[in-house]
């Protein structure tokens, strides 16, 4: 029983440590957004809002820090979303 106690302890530790990571991740996508499009790219925070997991987070931010403008930016996102 205490063993299950603690296995279920670390679950719940690494889940918390996930969600932390993504919620760092989008603050941090929102601010590049905003940093190099202004607000033709916050205009694709519904995108991100669509993304779910630290490796489709980490490859929109990738994709925000190559875009050459917001047109294509949104269609990389588009088909990230798209998944």
């Amino acid at each position: 029983m205490v063993n299950s106690w603690l296995k279920h302890e670390d679950d719940l530790r690494a889940e918390g440590w996930q969600q932390g990571l993504e919620q760092g991740l989008r603050q941090g996508i929102l601010r590049a957004l905003d940093s190099r499009l202004g607000a033709g790219g916050m205009r694709l925070q519904p995108y991100i809002d669509s993304l779910h997991g630290t490796e489709q987070l980490e490859t929109a931010l990738d994709a925000i820090l190559k875009a050459e403008d917001a047109e294509a930016l949104a269609r990389a996102l588009a088909v990230l979303a798209k998944g």
